[in-house]
């Protein structure tokens, strides 16, 4: 193992290090630092630094630490141990200004964007629900097992026009419907279909309370 041959000039060569509290070295590491984030700085955007930090300061801390082809004084003097959080960001009043009428333009113009996408999502979602409820409202009362409630229910709704309007449905049945229908009422709904969709459920019906009445 190897010895130090004179423990004070041991002493006093680590009392020659230097520190991070030293007066001279001080405001040299701090204009380093400085510059880090300066560097790191202006290859972001202030909404990119402002939305996350944590990387930000990854970079900066990047930055502070150097490396052989880009060394820094916190590499030169050693110093490794270091860490950056960026915890909040300042900016001055006439800045905060600016940024705050640009930020607040392209709020508006996002909430647009999406406003005007969800409108065309909802159209969109209405048509596909009236098209698909032509085939489940047909899968719903030619399902096997159906109770009498609900076949009952639908008795006048069988007999009647694309104006009936359907009393006593059960709530589950109905709600089952109206989902599928993107909130469209069953009555809106059957108004909608083609005649001879509204022929085909008006004769399933008639068919399903027909095998009810003979008992089968």
């Amino acid at each position: 193992y190897f010895t130090w041959p004179d423990g004070n000039l041991l002493l006093q060569a680590l009392q020659l290090a230097p520190s991070t509290d030293d007066d001279v070295l001080k405001p040299y590491l701090k204009n380093s630092f400085i510059d880090a984030i300066r560097k790191t700085a202006g290859t972001h955007t202030w909404h990119e630094v402002n939305e996350d930090r944590a990387e930000f300061a990854r970079g900066v801390l990047k930055a502070i630490k150097g490396d052989k082809e880009n060394p820094t004084p916190f590499y030169t003097i050693g110093f490794t141990q270091i860490d950056v959080n960026i915890t909040d960001i300042g900016l001055p009043e006439e800045l905060k200004k600016a940024v705050a009428g640009l930020e607040q333009s392209r709020l508006d113009k996002h909430a647009a964007f999406h406003k005007a996408m969800g409108e065309r999502k909802v159209i969109e979602e209405r048509g596909k629900g009236e098209a698909v409820a032509r085939k489940e409202m047909l899968k719903v009362v030619q399902e096997a097992g159906l109770d009498y409630e609900l076949l009952f229910s639908f008795r006048e709704f069988a007999q009647g026009t694309s104006n009936t309007i359907i009393y006593q449905l059960p709530q589950a049945l109905s709600d089952r419907i109206s989902n599928i229908l993107g909130g469209t009422s069953i009555e809106d709904a059957f108004r909608k279909l083609k005649p001879e969709d509204q022929t085909k459920i008006m004769e399933a019906l008639t068919k399903q309370l027909s095998k009810v009445k003979k008992g089968e």
